[in-house]
């Protein structure tokens, strides 16, 4: 079982484990829900809770799943320049 189709690495095997174990216990996923331990942009980011960036890219990129999304360019407030 993968966070999504592009996404390289294994949260769990559902012939071996429940889905639902899988879902709510493995440390993947539970990385994955825990905005708090995402990194750069996306870490600092006020839309963490309805973008989240996408981690397969970050991970294919930065070799870190809770990297920044590299290619987004959105720049939160929190690490905009004040004028």
């Amino acid at each position: 079982m993968k966070p999504c189709s592009y996404f390289p690495k294994l949260a769990g095997n559902v012939k071996r484990q429940k889905f639902r174990d899988i879902w709510e216990n493995s440390e993947l996923f539970q990385d994955l829900r825990d905005f708090k331990r995402y990194k750069g942009k996306c870490g600092s980011c006020e839309y963490i809770n309805v973008c989240g960036g996408c981690r397969a890219r970050a991970d294919a990129i930065h070799e870190d799943y809770l990297a920044e999304e590299p290619f987004c360019n959105y720049i939160p407030i929190k690490m905009r320049k004040a004028k």
